[in-house]
């Protein structure tokens, strides 16, 4: 496990904010029902952390899901809303209380119990169990290739799971039709039929956005840096775009005609709640005025083919053109939202630092050395509910979609921490050479004439990177 660092706020004159070194960060995996391990991982740190916090802190500064990690993300950011907003004077350590609770209930809230759950099946199951292993070992060949039977609770699942499909889940799914797929006329009389099952997850809908789940007021979660409030980021993707598209509580910074911060007249740094994104046409842009709301979190869960799509309305920037795009669960291309994380995080600290005071800038009015960071260092705790590594290949139907699963959504933290740490290190690097270059003589033109260089890299909008875009903002 990490080491738990306090957030130590320091005060930089340059850049008029006030910047913490570390935050602390929760990363929730998509999953479906192995979202409640989730559940029991976020109890075990919240004890752990709340013993070394002070309490001006929070818990986590950032909180990033998909799928069903999103909706538990979305359900702890709520219950600490909610606690502020009855009562503004307690400390920001103080409205994380409860949170794991809070989360434990809403697991209780959507269990369902099956019929493989009660004594009956327990005696059906043994007495299956003895009865198929007696006849196997009659008759060695009316077994299969995988003869050892599953344990009971296995059993369980396995029925559970075949009973849910049938019925739904309370407060999850209900099952809302089943459809024949007429594309390759299936449905003919002489064709074998192919039924194509359609749920319906309102009732998960429901029960996220209830008075329980949501914070009291209904409102959607908008939050601020500057208030002390923690940071909600949910990850779904575009369908068409085959892209991830990042919903964020803290909103974009915007900026003047002079490209100076913009305030609301109160000294307050102006916001715009919106996400951007491209495909090959362009950016889209998604706006939400009034912060991430319920349907944004259910968008990052909405499981593809057998949920209907989540649909929300994107504006084509170099048209104006309003266009309705569809959205499927998040973990199909970011199980574990590091990636999304890392450029969310690095985009909002250089966004609200005026721009004289990047780092090359910083660098540049310097006697040489690199001392000012721009962008905070990330503590990062995941929650990892696919096993990367399994003993023995699985024979049986069931074992073998289970590890596919497995392989398909595993942690890819390992790798996207190797390739931060690569950056990270030509990162500093590229700041040692350039210390010792200016030392020796080197002139600002000639610095500059580095920095302005455009590289091989791109931006997501297609355009070529500068050198000093690339060198900018770097945390560990």
């Amino acid at each position: 496990m990490m080491s738990i660092k306090g957030i130590q706020a320091q005060n930089n004159p340059k850049q008029g904010i006030k910047s913490p070194k570390t935050q602390r960060t929760l990363v929730l995996q998509g999953g479906a029902a192995l979202g409640a391990y989730e559940t029991g991982v976020y109890r075990v740190l919240y004890d752990l952390i709340s013993r070394h916090v002070k309490e001006e802190e929070n818990i986590f500064d950032i909180i990033a899901g998909t799928s069903i990690g999103a909706i538990n993300s979305a359900i702890l950011l709520n219950h600490v809303l909610e606690r502020r907003r009855k009562d503004p004077t307690i400390t920001h350590k103080q409205s994380w209380a409860g949170s794991a609770d809070k989360l434990e209930r809403f697991w209780e809230d959507t269990s369902t119990q099956t019929f493989a759950e009660g004594a009956e099946f327990e005696n059906w199951w043994n007495w299956l169990s003895y009865t198929r292993s007696w006849l196997n070992w009659i008759n060695p060949l009316s077994g299969s290739l995988h003869n050892s039977n599953a344990s009971l609770e296995a059993a369980r699942r396995h029925y559970s799971v075949k009973q849910i499909k049938e019925t739904g889940a309370t407060n999850v799914f209900s099952l809302s039709s089943v459809d024949s797929d007429t594309k390759f006329f299936d449905d003919m009389p002489d064709n074998p039929s192919w039924c194509w099952p359609h749920y319906s997850n309102e009732p998960l809908k429901n029960i996220v956005k209830s008075v329980t789940y949501w914070n009291g007021s209904g409102s959607p979660i908008k939050t601020k840096f500057e208030n002390g409030e923690p940071r909600l980021l949910v990850v779904s993707i575009d369908v068409e775009a085959g892209a991830t598209v990042t919903f964020d509580s803290y909103g974009m910074i915007q900026r003047d005609a002079n490209n100076k911060i913009a305030n609301n007249g109160r000294g307050e740094i102006e916001y715009s709640y919106q996400t951007e994104y491209y495909d090959s046409e362009g950016k889209l842009i998604i706006k939400y005025p009034e912060g991430i709301k319920a349907e944004h979190v259910i968008a990052s869960a909405s499981v593809p083919i057998n949920y209907p799509y989540a649909t929300f309305i994107a504006e084509r920037e170099n048209t104006k053109k309003e266009l309705p795009r569809f959205f499927w669960d998040g973990q199909y291309i970011s199980s574990t939202p590091l990636r999304e994380l890392i450029n969310a995080h690095q985009k909002f600290w250089i966004d609200r630092t005026d721009s004289k005071y990047l780092d090359y800038k910083l660098f540049l009015s310097s006697n040489g050395k690199h001392e000012n960071k721009v962008v905070p260092d990330l503590d990062v705790y995941v929650a990892n509910v696919w096993p990367t590594e399994e003993n023995g290949a699985p024979t049986d139907h069931d074992g073998q979609l289970d590890r596919k699963n497995d392989i398909i959504f595993q942690d890819k933290t390992e790798y996207e921490e190797k390739v931060n740490n690569l950056v990270s290190d030509y990162f500093d690097l590229t700041w040692s050479l350039l210390s010792m270059l200016k030392k020796k003589g080197i002139t600002e033109k000639e610095l500059n004439d580095i920095f302005n260089k455009k590289g091989v890299s791109k931006s997501r909008g297609g355009t070529r990177r500068q050198y000093k875009e690339i060198i900018n903002g770097g945390f560990a």
